[in-house]
Formats: structure tokens, sequence, C-alpha cells
């Protein structure tokens, strides 16, 4: 199954991680709880392994299990810190101009 935004070229490539270490923004959806949440991280398949353990934070953990739906590979911590402001940006728009908050 492959998820919106992925690159696996570059997710997987040992060599190309010691010239280059990604941060990644993502974007985890709970069926369970009818939740998604945003994150960023350097480490992305630990990040989701870390929200289905439980250690992702207090409202991750009362949500699992987590799916991850989306994520983008960026150059800095800041690039996805600042996407990551997008995408919620984006995200609440779309929420917001639903029937869903009505």
């Amino acid at each position: 199954e492959e998820v919106i935004g992925s690159n696996p070229i570059f997710s997987t490539s040992p060599l190309w991680r010691t010239f280059f270490m990604p941060f990644y923004v993502y974007i985890l959806y709970s069926e369970n709880a009818t939740s998604i949440t945003l994150g960023t991280s350097e480490f992305l398949d630990r990040r989701l392994d870390e929200h289905n353990s439980g250690k992702g934070g207090k409202f991750s953990g009362n949500c699992l299990p987590w799916k991850m739906i989306y994520h983008e590979i960026l150059d800095s911590r800041k690039q996805a810190v600042l996407q990551g402001d997008i995408l919620a940006d984006e995200l609440i728009q779309r929420i917001s101009g639903s029937s869903f908050m009505q």
C-alpha cells in the first residue's frame, strides 16, 4: 500500500542519508478515534512506531492504532515545521468548511 506523498527511493536509501539528513512532516489517522495528528520527525518509521506503542504523546496514546496517510520529505527541520503549519491551516480550513463543524 502506497502512502500519498511517499518517495521510497529517498526514504530507503542508506547512502542517500549519509549526504542528506531529511526531515519529514507527516499526517497520521486513527480510524478508532476518527482523529488525525500532524507532526515532524527526522526518523519517520521510528516516529510511527512510537505513536503506535503509546509513546507518541498523551493524545496519540489514546487513539491507537495510527496509520500514516501522508508524508513529505524536506531539507531541514525548519522547513518541515513550516510545511506542517501550512498543512495544519489547510486541514482546519477544510474541516471548518464542512458539515462536520456545523
